[in-house]
């Protein structure tokens, strides 16, 4: 195989070498390049005004023109176009004279041609020129039309035969130079045929002994591109082949390394150390550029979290240490804490401006989702709390009102009951004297009875009088029940005065909600009392009439008794009658003790009234003190329609006006009315209902 390779070195130096020689002689600049060059520049010269004086001569036939018409101007100008012809004939003369070019040509054209030029380019200095100047067109035409015209043609006549010479020389150049190229080109092609066998064996055996190793290694190369690190290479050789598998083992060992550590990245294990194997081991340093980065992240992120768990909302993690998609990371997790914070800071600005008693304050920034709803429960908590203020505001207004004339309404019931109280203590006086006198006549009846028994003898003689006896004892019996009607009606006013002192007393114990009803018990009471300071008079007069025919009968019996003799006989009946009269009075006296007795108990539940009626009104001031209070308080703080301390404006003790109507607490009260001169309150209108509307009526009577 080293043969082989010495060959294909040798041979490839070879053919090297002659291509190099070749392209030295034919290339551009060569040898024969050059001389091409040379040959096709001095037939440009030759056949352009340079070398041959077709030129001048054509400037010199223009100057006789000019002479004959005299025009200076021209002929000046055409001398000047002559003499710089004649410089650069001269130049280009002096060029070719010392370059090394063909002497054959060269004699031809710079020496034989160029003595007729030169004797041609002299006559025209010397002579032509001065006597163009000078204006003589008769010399100027005899010059260019003899000497001039003959000097020219023996130029032109050698400049002519050059011609062909120049022609033959550069083909003679040209077919050289194919001749080199196609020679060399098959030496060229011989010499690469041997180097291309010699190549073609090389890479056959060279082939042969790299195809089984290398085709093992592609073999595990697709496996491993497919993602499959798992793959030993056993092949074992001191060659480049070995170094190769030793190298590919060692990739495999590197690939599984960086696979391990790609998998505890992916697992979030950022623990184990990587190493580059070197400076432009790229994976080990990505690797290890990525790991920085995924713990920087972790780092920045963690110090978030721990702000966010202490309450600084305001830390942002430094997009500026991380680049591409991890500042991004950075910047969508501040964006994200921004997007967080800004609601959160609003709300905290409402309820801070809420803890300064700031009612009004609302979060107006534009939100979505989860914040939105916040936002709308923010508010919809300020509007209740700003909502329930104002309503506290104005029930206090309202309460502080109530408590007004609950206070009133107490002092005029509880004047009024004791008014009551002492116009029943009357009756129970003037009833005592009645039960007094209701047992006098009771004796007095059992002593006529006595007399009726003694005057047996002469109540014959009395039976006119007895007669008139009868009738006053009739009429006794009249106002006797005329009196047990009035004690009826004292009965059902003592009924109706315990209900009414136990709707008082019910009214008494709700008096926190209203004080209406009071007004209404105590007006009820007094009519009853009326009623009963009625009968009671009633009562005293039929008594007093009874009293009076009770003395009309005893002067009957006077006169009778002188008669009693006479009606011994009917002596029997005036005792039964008598008997009669004596039970009737002692029945009387016994509802007259039980009209005392409920006299005596409506004394005290009227007193129990009165008492009570002070204690409402006690209440009632101290419910006014505290809406007061309230009122004080909930001034501090500002509500959304200014609401406060003066939420409800009233007039007198009209009714509160407020906004929100059908509100529970907006309710129309009726006025407490003022006592009148004899200490006595009107009555109210409307039902008791209206102003305090107890639902636990019954429980209240059924305890009481």
């Amino acid at each position: 195989m080293i043969v082989l390779i010495g060959i294909f070195i040798v041979g490839f130096i070879a053919l090297v070498v002659l291509a190099l020689n070749t392209l030295s002689i034919v290339r551009v600049g060569g040898p024969v390049h050059k001389e091409l060059v040379k040959t096709r520049l001095f037939q440009a010269d030759v056949e352009a005004p340079s070398l041959f004086i077709e030129d001048i001569a054509y400037h010199v036939n223009r100057l006789q023109g000019f002479v004959e018409d005299a025009e200076t101007d021209k002929i000046n100008e055409r001398i000047q176009k002559i003499r710089d012809a004649i410089k650069v004939h001269r130049e280009r003369m002096e060029y070719w004279q010392k370059e090394d070019f063909n002497p054959d040509i060269k004699d031809l054209v710079l020496v034989k041609a160029g003595k007729p030029a030169d004797e041609f380019i002299a006559v025209v200095e010397n002579e032509l020129i001065p006597a163009a100047q000078k204006g003589d067109a008769k010399k100027v035409f005899d010059l260019g039309n003899g000497i001039l015209a003959q000097k020219f043609a023996e130029h032109r006549e050698i400049i002519e035969k050059s011609f062909k010479l120049l022609d033959d020389n550069v083909k003679s150049h040209s077919e050289d130079a194919e001749s080199i190229a196609s020679q060399r080109t098959v030496i060229l092609i011989v010499v690469s045929i041997i180097i291309i066998g010699a190549v073609t064996l090389l890479g056959w055996m060279i082939i042969r002994s790299l195809v089984g190793p290398l085709g093992l290694v592609v073999e595990k190369l697709k496996l491993m591109s497919a993602g499959d690190l798992d793959q030993r290479l056993d092949y074992e050789s001191k060659d480049e082949i070995g170094t190769l598998a030793e190298a590919f083992r060692s990739l495999i060992h590197y690939l599984k390394e960086s696979a391990a550590t790609i998998d505890n990245i992916s697992r979030g294990d950022f623990s184990k150390h990587i190493d580059a194997r070197s400076s432009k081991d790229a994976v080990s340093i990505s690797l290890k550029k990525a790991v920085e980065a995924l713990q920087g992240l972790n780092k920045q992120t963690q110090t978030l979290i721990d702000a966010a768990h202490q309450g600084r909302l305001g830390v942002r993690g430094d997009a500026a240490k991380f680049e591409g998609e991890y500042a991004e990371i950075i910047k969508g997790i501040n964006k994200m804490l921004d997007s967080v914070t800004e609601p959160i800071n609003e709300a905290s600005d409402v309820l801070e401006q809420v803890a300064n008693r700031d009612l009004t304050a609302r979060v107006k920034g534009e939100y979505e989702g989860d914040f939105a709803k916040i936002k709308k429960s923010l508010n919809q908590a300020c509007d209740n709390l700003d909502e329930g203020y104002r309503q506290v505001a104005l029930t206090a207004d309202q309460v502080s009102a109530a408590a007004g004339e609950i206070s009133g309404g107490s002092q005029a019931l509880a004047q009024g009951a004791s008014e009551q109280a002492s116009t029943i203590e009357e009756v129970s006086s003037s009833l005592h004297e009645i039960s007094s006198m209701t047992r006098q006549n009771a004796t007095n009846s059992k002593e006529a009875r006595m007399l009726s028994e003694n005057a047996r003898g002469t109540a014959e003689r009395g039976m006119a009088s007895m007669h008139q006896l009868s009738e006053a004892v009739g009429k006794i019996k009249e106002s006797s029940d005329a009196t047990a009607k009035i004690v009826k009606t004292i009965e059902e006013i003592a009924f109706q005065t315990n209900l009414l002192a136990l709707n008082a007393a019910v009214e008494a114990a709700r008096a926190g909600d209203a004080g209406k009803g009071f007004a209404v018990v105590a007006e009820e009471v007094r009519n009853l009392a009326m009623r009963s300071a009625e009968a009671a008079k009633n009562t005293a007069q039929l008594i007093e009439d009874a009293v009076t025919n009770t003395d009309r009968g005893v002067t009957l019996n006077d006169e009778v008794k002188s008669n009693l003799a006479e009606i011994n006989d009917q002596i029997g009946k005036v005792s039964v009658v008598v008997s009669e009269i004596a039970a009737a009075s002692d029945q009387q006296d016994q509802g007259v003790a039980q009209i005392n007795v409920a006299i005596e108990q409506m004394n005290g539940v009227t007193q129990q009234a009165a008492a009570n009626s002070e204690e409402s009104a006690s209440a009632a001031e101290q419910l006014s003190s505290q809406s007061q209070e309230m009122m004080s308080l909930i001034s501090r703080y500002k509500l959304t329609d200014g609401a406060a301390l003066n939420s409800g404006r009233r007039n007198g003790y009209g009714k509160p006006q407020r906004a929100g109507a059908g509100h529970p607490l907006t309710r129309s009260f009726k006025p407490v009315a003022k006592t009148n001169g004899n200490g006595k309150a009107p009555k109210l209108d409307g039902e008791m209902e209206s102003f305090i509307p107890f639902d636990d009526d019954h429980s209240m009577l059924s305890e009481f």
